[in-house]
This record gives structure tokens, sequence and C-alpha cells, in this order.
């Protein structure tokens, strides 16, 4: 029996889906511990392009089994959409093959609601507009709705009267106009008739693949990225659920001594999406020809990222977060078109001096500047082996190993699973 997490250890968009669907080969059960819809997952398979958002990466693989832990937070309408859309490209058996807790946390339309209202202010966040924080505050506030309380019609309709009332003040004093109690019941209780089914606990399926003396592999799958966590990340520029790998474990309730394997995932430079700071941001034209070159638009948004160069202060950072001892490094390929790549090896503060270490202090933070080393650019074959890699990537994959302690296992260049390599 093998438990192996796998999460991102930048600002999220680290290349996850497509990692997760390649460790997956062999799993027989993948789980997703936290966050819902903002994610945004991009697999490719035999020219078909898989975009998920609920659902775990591994469910690609026909073989795996899916499960959307008790620490997310779920839009019962957009988990249908997504489902039925995977199934219309070819994947039938999809929902004998999924489960949800019963404990999982319903996203509501008055959640999206209050969002959008937010992200209209000074001093927006810049988020996806799913209502994730939103739902995580009724989580928070004990006044939330878990997904199993769709199975009781006249307890559900009582629980959204009262959440209504906590959000009604809100609604009317910016004059938006929203569905009522009646309206949300009514539609719940049309997802209902196929969320329901679906709804199952954790604790048998870990019974029946937890096992000391078999061969079962179960893969803890991350969304977001670790620099993004709600209690360590680049706070208030979060999202609302923790990304490291205690949060992984907490959203799904499996202990810590389960744990096998932790796999971080990084791309060879860094991206992120929204406000929030960025001590490696490129302005201007070298900026956007690296967003151009790497297809950097989200795929929940469509936002064009913010790019810029690999900051490996932030990234021993998110290693000692997350206590991964293997790396990904995706998108290698994009910095081939680059005539020399810089990594950022520590930070000048605001009073002058250097530190390389990430400050927890997020106002120190917005005022650090990078401090570069300077590499040559690298050429990557189509038929990239470990006996072939060229010497300017060993270095930039020898400093990366050094710096953080951890040990580079993959490199990954295109989004087709045969473009990457075990090294």
């Amino acid at each position: 029996m093998t438990v192996t997490i796998a999460l991102g250890l930048q600002w999220g968009d680290e290349g996850k889906g497509k990692m997760v669907d390649y460790l997956s080969e062999t799993a027989d059960l993948v789980i997703r511990a936290a966050g819902g819809a903002n994610a945004g997952h991009t697999i490719v398979n035999n020219d078909k392009k898989y975009i998920l958002h609920h659902l775990p990466s591994g469910l690609i693989h026909a073989h795996a089994r899916a499960y959307l832990a008790s620490g997310m937070v779920i839009d019962p309408f957009s988990l249908l959409k997504e489902i039925k859309g995977i199934e219309q490209q070819g994947l039938s058996d999809l929902r004998n093959r999924i489960q949800i807790s019963p404990a999982a946390h319903l996203i509501l339309p008055w959640h999206r609601d209050l969002e959008k209202i937010r992200e209209k202010s000074p001093g927006a966040i810049g988020t996806t507009l799913k209502g994730i924080g939103p739902a995580y505050e009724s989580r928070a506030s004990r006044k939330g709705l878990p997904l199993a309380l769709l199975k009781y019609p006249d307890l559900l309709k009582q629980k959204l009267s009262s959440i209504f009332q906590e959000f009604a003040p809100f609604f009317e004093k910016f004059e938006v106009s929203v569905d009522s109690v009646d309206e949300v019941h009514a539609q719940l209780l049309q997802v209902a008739r196929e969320i329901v089914p679906l709804l199952g606990d954790l604790q048998p399926l870990l019974d029946k693949y937890i096992q000391p003396d078999d061969n079962n592999e179960i893969i803890l799958e991350g969304a977001q990225g670790a620099l993004l966590d709600i209690n360590h990340g680049t706070y208030p520029y979060v999202t609302s659920s923790s990304t490291i790998s205690g949060g992984l474990l907490s959203g799904t309730g499996i202990g810590p001594l389960k744990i096998d394997k932790a796999v971080g995932i990084m791309k060879a430079y860094t991206t992120r999406v929204g406000n929030g700071p960025f001590p490696t941001e490129i302005q201007g034209k070298a900026g956007e020809k690296m967003g151009k070159i790497g297809g950097e638009f989200g795929a929940t948004t469509g936002r064009p990222r913010r790019c810029g160069w690999l900051d490996l202060v932030a990234l021993k950072y998110a290693v000692n977060l997350t206590g991964v001892k293997d790396l990904v490094i995706t998108k290698i390929d994009v910095l081939s078109d680059f005539e020399k790549v810089k990594v950022c090896t520590a930070y000048k503060l605001p009073d002058g001096t250097s530190s390389s270490f990430f400050p927890e202090d997020p106002w120190i933070l917005e005022k650090c500047r990078p401090v570069y080393k300077t590499f040559p650019s690298w050429n990557i074959s189509g038929s990239l082996t470990v006996d072939n890699i060229d010497p300017a990537l060993q270095a930039f994959i020898d400093m990366i190993e050094k710096y953080t302690g951890a040990r580079v296992s993959f490199l990954s260049w295109g989004p087709q699973r045969h473009k990457t390599l075990r090294v």
C-alpha cells in the first residue's frame, strides 16, 4: 500500500493536472481534499483535452476511483455540468467511479452573488468568482450546508432560510436582486436527484484500499498552490482553504503516519493570477513573451497570468511547509526561447539587507526585490532522456536541488503524458 501527496509549490497553475494524471497511471483511488471549482486542471490524453474543476485529475484513468473529500466546497450545479461534459468525451462509466463526502459543503448561488459584489470593491483579491471564499466563511461560522442536506428536503429548506437571513442585509445594501429561498430550494432538489446517489463515506473506501500487505495506490491531490495557503500564503491574496500537506490530510481525514511520499510540482518559472505580491514578476514585453509561449491563461477564469522568473526563496519556503522530498519541474521547454534564464536566490529587504528566507510579514514581502543568478538557456529535444539532458538545464536542476534540499524526480515539457521524464 502506498499513499502519495501531490501538490503545487507556487501560486497554483504549476501543471498539477498533467502530473497527477501521470502519477495516477497505477493508482486505485485519487482523493481531492479541499477547494472547489476554483481549480482548473488540464489533461491531454490521446488528443483529447479534459479540463477538471471539482473532479480529481487521476479520474481520467479508467481504472481509478475518485473521492471528493469533506474538506471541499462543492457547487452541485457546476459539478453536474462537469461530469456530463466529461461523460460526453467518452468516459461513460464516470459515475460508477465517483463518490462525494456528505460532509463536504454546498456552494450556494448566494455565495457567488456575495463574491461578485466584493470583487467590484477597492482592494479586491482577484478571485475566480466561484463563491469559494463565502462558502468557507459559512462553514467556519457553522451556518454552512453539508451536501448531506440534499437527502432531507424539509431540513434543507429550513437551513436555507436561516443562512439567507445572514445574507439578506448585504444584498439589500447593494440593491442586488438574487434568487429567493424557494427558488434556490427548488434548484437544489433538482440536482439532488443526481448528486445524492454519489454520496458516500470515505472510511469504507480506506478500509478497502489502505491495507499494509497489498499493492494499492492512493493519491491525495492538491489544488491551488502552497503560496496560496490560507494560513501560510501571501495573505490576504490567498485561497480560502489550506493547500499544504497538512491541509490535504485535514481535508481528507487521513492521518500523517499513513503517508509514504509527498511530491511537489513547480514550474521552471513562476506565475500567479490575481493580485498580491510577486517579487520576481517580469514587467513589459519579456513577461508577455513568457506568458504567450507558456500559454499562461487560467483554465477556470481565462485571465492572463502574471509571469516571472523562478523564485528559489519562495520555493524553499514551500518545500519546508509541505515536507516534499520529490520535485516535478514542468514547462522546462518554455525557457528554451530565452537566451538567458534568471533565478532568484535571495531578497533585498526594505532596510537594504539581503535574506534567503521568505518573510511572513506581507508588507515586507511587498517591498522585497529579487537578487538574481543568471544561467544560459537550454535546448529541449523531443526525445529527452536522462542521457541527453542539456548541461545548462542540468546546472539549473542542480541549483534547485542544492537550494531546496529536495530531489528533482520528474521533468515535464508540453501537456501530453509522454512528454514527461523520470530522472
